[in-house]
């Protein structure tokens, strides 16, 4: 019996050793940013913390991605698109780091399909995309009360920085999501307001601008611009485009190659820049 239970913790010591060990090890050299789901924010927030001459900066969900990788001048913009999980609280953790680096930009283009903006960090992708990433000290200062306490709401949120967790794809299964959300949270208006004020204190044109948009979604857009009353999304509602659903993957939202061939990212920037 004795035999027995020695094994049984031999065993167990070096299973804890295993679960830890490999943990501590991508952790610390980093490996694991380049094996996980959304490799891009972690891209995204290394490319924000750096030294740069660009002028123009992006920021964008993952259309803005996809669809400016191939045809953007890189000499002239920073393209720090990622994706939509990381909400607007994401992206201006991103501004804040370009701009706290020193960096001066006279521009930056927020470039968003519209139904990011509902995301209220009350979806399923998080805990994963958003507290690992974000949710520690370095940004706690940017984050507001109703964050944390959307934050708060979502399970084991205590374990996003447990190395184990951090450095793998587990995450707990939730959503607050409903039928009826709004098109735009209370966290997208409050950070959408602290982009455009930290743009504004740092002389920085800012400027929003929708990726294409499938057809399908016309007439729900329509209906929300007619009671939009947020200032900042007058012009935004003003240019979207509408295309063929054959542009677009069957999500309906990201383009297909033949989408991806008939539009020019950089004529987008280029038509929504001050003149």
């Amino acid at each position: 019996m004795k035999n027995l239970a020695g094994d049984f913790l031999k065993f167990l010591l070096v299973f804890l050793l295993i679960f830890h060990a490999y943990p501590e090890y991508i952790y610390w050299t980093e490996t694991y940013k380049l094996e996980v789901n959304g490799g891009e924010v972690y891209q995204a927030i290394e490319n924000s913390k750096k030294k740069g001459k660009k002028k123009k900066l992006i920021l964008g969900d993952s259309v803005t991605k996809q669809f400016s990788e191939s045809d953007i001048d890189t000499s002239i913009y920073l393209n720090l698109a990622s994706n939509q999980a990381i909400s607007l609280v994401g992206q201006y953790c991103l501004l804040s780091n370009y701009i706290h680096t020193k960096n001066k930009i006279d521009t930056l283009y927020l470039v968003y399909h519209p139904l990011s903006f509902s995301n209220n960090l009350d979806n399923s992708f998080t805990f994963h995309y958003f507290e690992k990433p974000f949710y520690g000290h370095e940004y706690m200062n940017l984050f507001s009360e109703e964050v944390k306490i959307q934050i708060e709401k979502v399970p084991f949120h205590y374990l996003a920085k447990y190395r184990p967790v951090l450095t793998s794809n587990w995450s707990p299964t939730f959503s607050n999501e409903g039928k009826n959300k709004p098109f735009i949270s209370n966290i997208s208006k409050v950070y959408l307001e602290k982009i455009e004020m930290l743009c504004r204190s740092n002389n920085i044109h800012f400027i929003i601008v929708s990726p294409p948009i499938n057809q399908k979604f016309k007439n729900e857009f329509l209906e929300i611009e007619k009671s939009n009353k947020n200032l900042l999304l007058h012009s935004y509602f003003k240019n979207l485009k509408y295309y063929p659903e054959s542009y677009f993957f069957p999500d309906h939202i990201h383009l297909n190659k033949v989408g991806l061939n008939s539009f020019s990212f950089h004529e987008l920037l280029t038509n929504s820049s001050p003149k």
